[in-house]
């Protein structure tokens, strides 16, 4: 197909700051673009008649040829596309261009028109912010939700007598005894062989505590 059958771009549009190509959506072949595209890509309208899609974008997915031509070809039977797109210059840099695809007109279904807008700069720029705000989000943990350090919190004393902890240990009048239940340290020293006992009594100390 020639670029006569789809219509040739007016010089008029080579006053635009937008690149603007006409398509054959069918081999993807360039068959028509303005001086803006050829300084957004860096090939000359003959160059890029000679080229295929792959050899002016990244052609890495989701920038592969395949998705571009799938693209032609939905702008073809009237479904208009808008899209980022990643390519590559002819010196080799990658840029991110905007991309719109519509047909030239209603009776040249294989002829589309694609407008090319170079948004590397504002894309970067937009890029930095985000990364930059990102790092300054700091997250810290409530205290209320913090977990406290393991410790012992000492309960008040009392005094039981060696019978009401006949179930727990069995104690004798001579000789302390110690025992640490789950709930917190029991102490039972011996009285005074001097003081008279009957039946035998020991002073117990018990001491609770929690664990926090």
């Amino acid at each position: 197909m020639s670029s006569r059958e789809c219509e040739t771009l007016s010089a008029v549009l080579d006053t635009l700051h937008t690149g603007v190509a006409i398509y054959d959506a069918v081999s993807g072949t360039v068959l028509d673009a303005n001086a803006r595209l050829e300084e957004i890509l860096g090939y000359t309208p003959n160059q890029l008649r000679e080229l295929s899609v792959a050899e002016y974008t990244t052609n890495t997915y989701p920038h592969t040829e395949s998705e571009f031509h799938d693209r032609l070809s939905a702008a073809a039977n009237g479904n208009p596309q808008q899209f980022m797109w990643r390519a590559k210059r002819a010196d080799g840099e990658l840029i991110w261009i905007q991309v719109f695809i519509s047909q030239q007109r209603p009776t040249a279904d294989r002829c589309v028109r694609v407008e090319v807008r170079d948004i590397t700069q504002h894309y970067d720029t937009h890029q930095r912010g985000t990364r930059r705000n990102r790092n300054r989000v700091v997250r810290t943990i409530p205290m209320s939700n913090a977990i406290p350090p393991r410790s012992v919190r000492s309960m008040p004393e009392r005094s039981v007598t060696a019978s009401s902890l006949s179930s727990l240990t069995s104690v004798s009048p001579e000789t302390p005894v110690s025992a640490e239940p789950s709930f917190g340290v029991l102490t039972l020293e011996a009285l005074p062989a001097s003081v008279p006992v009957s039946p035998p009594r020991c002073s117990v100390t018990v001491t609770d505590c929690a664990i926090i």
